[in-house]
């Protein structure tokens, strides 16, 4: 009986393992960006870095993903108030490690540290979402800003795949620091495969979804009840950590059904995400807003 193979795929930026926090290493730039030009724009970014780093745990075999934002723009035109705010989502963050901003006025610098800033969380606040607002704020200051988020290396809920996952005629493999044509190979040779369960990856599934619906492969994920009402046609199979390995045994034990739903799988995704019907949809909504003549 020829084995089905299951997968979770992880896009990994940065594949090394380490004790060290590299972010408390990471500086304030220090060219001279007060000679810049105006723009039109009523933001003119200098730069936007994104460094992610996996940490071990000093006390188990748990990793944690560092993620630092670091970012510098020209204030031009201050149009709203919310060009003064830093905003931070939550979301999949089980902590907030730092946060400090920089602001460069005409004859002064000012430097506000992690504890300045969180004297300045607005009431807008809220339990996925933080606000920040920098006072002071004036057209032609130039804002340099850092903060790093501590997240939980099982954001796709592997562990919780591996766990109920004791089905003998199949094989749980977890796809990671691979090229994109290591993984597409291996994914043609699936029957099914999985995003994530609990749904801490976002709505519930992105590009590596649609690559794999593309191949033809039956999708299993935990979509939130308002994206479900989105795509009420969708063809993903909603699963859960209970439920997982239920419907997992009945795709294997059904063949026709498998079938059925691999040649939907690929019949959805060419109706909503191919290049063609996608770009019908966009100029139709273009025009439908009158965007477009």
């Amino acid at each position: 009986m020829q084995k089905k193979y299951l997968l979770i795929t992880v896009a990994l930026l940065l594949t090394c393992l380490t004790n060290a926090q590299a972010y408390l290493n990471i500086n304030w730039e220090n060219k001279n960006s007060s000679i810049l030009q105006d723009s039109e724009n009523n933001l003119y970014g200098l730069f936007s870095n994104h460094y992610v780093e996996y940490v071990n745990s000093e006390f188990s075999n748990q990793a944690f993903i560092y993620e630092t934002h670091h970012m510098k723009a020209k204030i031009n035109k201050k149009t709203d108030d919310s060009i003064d705010e830093i905003f931070i989502s939550k979301i999949n963050v089980s902590e907030i490690m730092d946060i400090k901003a920089k602001v460069f006025k005409k004859d002064t610098v000012h430097i506000y540290n992690f504890s300045e800033i969180q004297k300045l969380r607005t009431s807008e606040s809220s339990e996925n979402y933080d606000y920040y607002k920098i006072p002071n704020i004036n057209e032609k200051d130039i804002v340099e800003m850092m903060y790093t988020v501590k997240k939980d290396f099982n954001f796709n809920g592997n562990k919780l795949i591996e766990e109920s996952f004791p089905i003998i005629s199949s094989k749980f493999i977890l796809i990671e620091n691979k090229t994109q044509k290591e993984v597409i190979d291996i994914k043609k040779s699936c029957d099914i495969y999985i995003d994530q369960i609990h749904n801490r990856g976002g709505w519930g599934y992105g590009m590596n979804s649609v690559e794999s619906l593309s191949l033809g492969l039956v999708c299993l994920t935990e979509l939130v009840e308002e994206y479900q009402k989105f795509i009420p046609d969708h063809p993903f199979i909603m699963v859960t950590k209970e439920s997982l390995e239920k419907n997992i045994i009945s795709l294997i034990q059904n063949k026709k059904d498998l079938l059925r739903k691999k040649n939907y799988s690929r019949e959805w995704v060419v109706k909503y995400h191919d290049i063609t019907n996608v770009y019908n949809a966009l100029y139709s909504y273009y025009s439908k807003n009158l965007w477009i003549k």
